[in-house]
């Protein structure tokens, strides 16, 4: 034995986990790329933000960031951006038998029937929603 008490021999070191485990451990996967989960078309997908001018469908908020397909074919209850009248609208589109309407969800009297000669354009289907929660 030495005078400061050790014995000469080297220790060796562990290392310990300060805390508990994370549960949440084993279903961490890595980086999100959002882009990834959610265009599934990219050449005929863009972003844009609902900036609230209009009335919205589809319990979109001012500010949510769309997501919008151009390559989907708009059915039932879809949720579209048209051009009405010259101006960007968000709409859901109502089928019923063969005719095709496009509905505010706020205020079914701003319906608008689609039928030739309509000065409208469907510019695509709403496939995601991206909303801070903050």
């Amino acid at each position: 034995m030495r005078k400061d008490g050790s014995t000469g021999k080297s220790l060796t070191t562990a290392q310990a986990a300060a805390g508990f485990a994370s549960p949440a451990d084993e279903f961490i996967e890595g980086q999100l790329d959002l882009n990834e989960l959610l265009v599934k078309h990219p050449a005929a997908t863009f972003f844009m933000r609902a900036n609230g001018g209009t009335a919205m469908a589809g319990g979109i908020r001012l500010n949510d960031i769309l997501v919008v397909d151009r390559s989907l074919k708009a059915g039932h209850r879809a949720i579209v951006v048209a051009v009405i009248n010259g101006e960007l609208a968000l709409r859901r589109m109502i089928v019923k038998d063969d005719d095709r309407f496009l509905r505010s969800d706020e205020n079914k009297a701003t319906e608008v029937q689609l039928k030739e000669g309509a000065e409208v354009e469907i510019w695509g289907v709403v496939s995601a929603i991206v909303r801070d929660l903050t």
